[in-house]
């Protein structure tokens, strides 16, 4: 998507205008492309169109609940710390470390994001190394899921493509994590 006016958090709900980028949950960055007002008993919508041909119908009042600001410069500098972080080893099974990712999937944060796409990464490499194998395929989805909706957030949000912002998420990954990380003079 190119880059249009985001909205700020007290642009939310009602003050939504057509053309406005926002990021709707599990699928990703949109454009308003209609508001509707409340009229006599009706309630108000706004659309939003998504990558693809989704077009998503929304209630002002869920439009609210679900809908956010794209990441400021601020939000990708905790993306780029959570990238660059060690993984988040939880002694959890396979299935319940799936739920506990699809939740945050839903809840569609910038930095709920990052954390799937670091921890599947290292993840990834760590079994490769013990045991040859991969995830399971399940896993390997929703990662690869969190990843396009992390890359076409912060292509959006920087103004670049969302295979630009796919590199840099790999080089965040590959970068020394954060406490180990050189501080610049």
């Amino acid at each position: 998507m190119t880059s249009a006016p985001a909205i700020t958090p007290e642009k939310r709900g009602p003050a939504l205008a057509v053309g406005d980028v926002v990021v709707y949950a599990s699928h990703g960055v949109g454009r308003v492309t209609s508001v509707n007002k409340t009229t006599s008993g009706t309630p108000g919508t706004i659309v939003v169109e998504c990558a693809g041909t989704l077009t998503v119908s929304l209630p002002i009042d869920l439009a609210n609940t679900y809908l956010r600001p794209l990441s400021g410069e601020r939000e990708i500098a905790k993306v780029k710390r959570v990238l660059r972080g060690e993984e988040c080893i939880v002694d959890q099974t396979w299935s319940k470390r799936l739920r506990a990712n699809r939740e945050k999937l839903g809840a569609g944060g910038a930095v709920g994001l990052a954390e799937i796409v670091r921890d599947g990464a290292h993840r990834d490499r760590r079994l490769v190394e013990r045991r040859g194998k991969v995830a399971s395929p399940s896993e390997r989805d929703l990662c690869r899921r969190a990843r396009q909706l992390l890359a076409d957030e912060i292509g959006s949000a920087r103004g670049i493509t969302p295979e630009d912002a796919a590199i840099w998420i790999d080089l965040q990954i590959a970068a020394q994590p954060v406490d180990e990380a050189p501080i610049d003079e």
